[in-house]
């Protein structure tokens, strides 16, 4: 059994809220791949884009604190595929986030088809260090 630290998404105390079929479910798009990971100052989301240009991304958090992506597999070969296990078309995944993200500290990267996007925990709910004086 592995010693990893594993992040629950619930939906009674979420720190970040994710179905199986998704919040949003468009019709005709894949999902791509997305591991999540917790640190104490952020939460950090890698996602499986391989393929992808960055100008096909759309990554956005709305109204409802929802967390959108969105990408457009572009690629175009000539020549007829003898074999393909690669999706083409549109990409889509939605994640609700609660209230600890800092909304407009939110930064993301992407390099080698894998975005990173960097979700801070607003300063008042990261973990600090209280020293306890004893009289």
């Amino acid at each position: 059994m592995s010693n990893c630290n594993v992040l629950q998404l619930n939906e009674k105390e979420p720190v970040l809220q994710a179905t199986a079929e998704e919040l949003v479910s468009p019709q005709n798009a894949y999902r791509p791949d997305v591991d999540i990971y917790y640190l104490p100052e952020e939460y950090l989301f890698q996602v499986d884009l391989p393929g992808i240009k960055e100008e096909d991304i759309q990554l956005e958090i709305d109204e409802k604190n929802t967390l959108i992506l969105k990408a457009r597999n572009t690629q175009e070969f000539s020549g007829e595929a003898v074999f393909k296990q690669t999706s083409m078309g549109n990409y889509y995944r939605a994640f609700s986030l609660n209230d600890e993200v800092d909304r407009q500290a939110v930064k993301a990267q992407y390099q080698n088809g894998v975005l990173e996007i960097h979700l801070p925990k607003r300063q008042e709910v990261q973990p600090k260090r209280v020293e306890i004086k004893i009289n």
